[in-house]
């Protein structure tokens, strides 16, 4: 099974970079499927990395990692034998004012987030008591920000751009780098998005660089942010530099705690049922439950709950894995069909990428850019808790828009038949 993995990982490499083919929510999905599947190069993942108990992969964890791969190499082809080079760009009219809306939503809620936890709490180095403290605005100013560098780099509006980055940085630098992440993705999706057709490896070498280098950036920095907070900057510079601690940092990184929980699953069979997938979707209709920063709702079962009861039971803080979650509720039936809603999002997603320009087309790259990438460590509470409060900013912010748009046209009309 791990020689099927690394030959499936090549083949998939080899037609994303290497093919001419326009850069799509595809390309993102294989790539961040081959790092959080990072296991499956080493044979194993970490029941416990602070005790070095690993936990071997299973044939079983392996289909399942190789399953998904195949499936978005064989949606990446349709799309390509469905693609049209010759497709009008539209846009929502109206909508001009979402970039600056977005930003001062941005500012309000960095401002209030820092008010209403504080600068010491936000800055302590122990990231569990933080955790704990914070709240909606902290959220809004996640949701927003990102939207804002992604919408004003888009429109080229530099000064904007430049203060929703700062605010973005500050999230990083109080040790969340997954927002940092997924933004950043969305905006190499929008740049190389508008490149049409190519082949990645040889026509845009420069700009892989550049995402390879940020990829390192996330990786290390896990290592030094309790540094950098503690001011620490030169012991920080020379930890993030070192080649051993990348070496760990890979080696050690979240994808071997995310896919322990899919090995244990499947070594112990456990069954969680599709009871608590009910509450979830129901929860996410008609919210019944006082929601946390993890994406759960006090009151509704979570998987997460599940799995630190019933499998890791001499473990604490245990993450998540979208994919141990739905084979544990549904078995393969529900795995599968799943993983082919996943691939159908990502197809439905890179036509209207390819077919939207200006804050549509940032909307988009942004939001999908959390399922292609972000999926495989949460559980599906939190991917469409997480999902639905960008979806949320992004539409109030277009609503907005849309009205301070139509009020000057309504006053024109007024003055001219008055005129009359």
């Amino acid at each position: 099974m791990k020689i099927l993995f690394y030959l499936i990982v090549i083949i998939g490499l080899c037609y994303f970079l290497l093919k001419n083919r326009k850069f799509d929510f595809f390309t993102i999905g294989f790539l961040s499927a081959v790092v959080y599947f990072l296991p499956g190069f080493y044979g194993y993942a970490y029941y416990n990395m602070s005790l070095d108990i690993r936990s071997y992969l299973a044939d079983e964890t392996y289909l399942i990692m190789i399953t998904l791969l195949i499936l978005i190499l064989i949606g990446a082809l349709l799309f390509d034998l469905k693609s049209n080079d010759n497709v009008t760009r539209k846009t929502l009219q109206g909508t001009e004012k979402v970039t600056e809306i977005t930003t001062l939503i941005a500012i309000i809620s960095f401002i209030l987030t820092i008010y209403t936890i504080g600068w010491d709490t936000l800055t302590q180095l122990d990231k569990r008591t933080m955790l704990e403290e914070l709240n909606i605005w902290h959220s809004m100013m996640r949701a927003s920000t990102a939207l804002a560098v992604v919408l004003s780099f888009n429109s080229k509006k530099w000064r904007l751009f430049v203060i929703s980055l700062v605010i973005l940085l500050f999230n990083t630098y109080i040790g969340f780098r997954s927002t940092t992440a997924y933004t950043v993705i969305a905006l190499f999706m929008i740049y190389l998005s508008d490149k049409g057709k190519q082949r990645l490896l040889l026509n845009n070498i420069k700009v892989l660089i550049i995402g390879v280098m940020a990829a390192v950036f996330f990786f290390s920095y896990k290592s030094v942010y309790i540094l950098v907070k503690a001011g620490e900057y030169g012991e920080a510079l020379a930890t993030f530099f070192s080649i051993d601690n990348l070496i760990y940092s890979i080696s050690h990184s979240e994808p071997f705690t995310t896919q322990a929980i899919l090995n244990e699953v499947i070594i112990t069979n456990f069954k969680s049922g599709y009871d608590h997938l009910i509450e979830v979707f129901i929860d996410l209709i008609i919210p019944v439950g006082k929601s946390t920063l993890a994406g759960q709702h006090i009151g509704v079962t979570n998987f997460t709950d599940l799995i630190s009861t019933n499998v890791f039971k001499d473990r604490t803080n245990i993450a998540s894995n979208i994919w141990a979650e739905l084979w544990s509720a549904g078995g393969w039936i529900l795995l599968i069909t799943s993983m082919v809603l996943f691939v159908l999002i990502l197809f439905i997603s890179s036509r209207l990428l390819f077919k939207t320009k200006n804050e549509i087309q940032s909307g988009i790259a942004l939001i999908i850019s959390i399922w292609a990438f972000y999926i495989h460590r949460n559980t599906v509470s939190y991917q469409l808790e997480l999902s639905r409060e960008f979806i949320a900013i992004f539409i109030i912010s277009m609503l907005i828009s849309l009205f301070i748009m139509k009020k000057p046209s309504k006053i024109r009309r007024k003055s001219l038949r008055s005129s009359n």
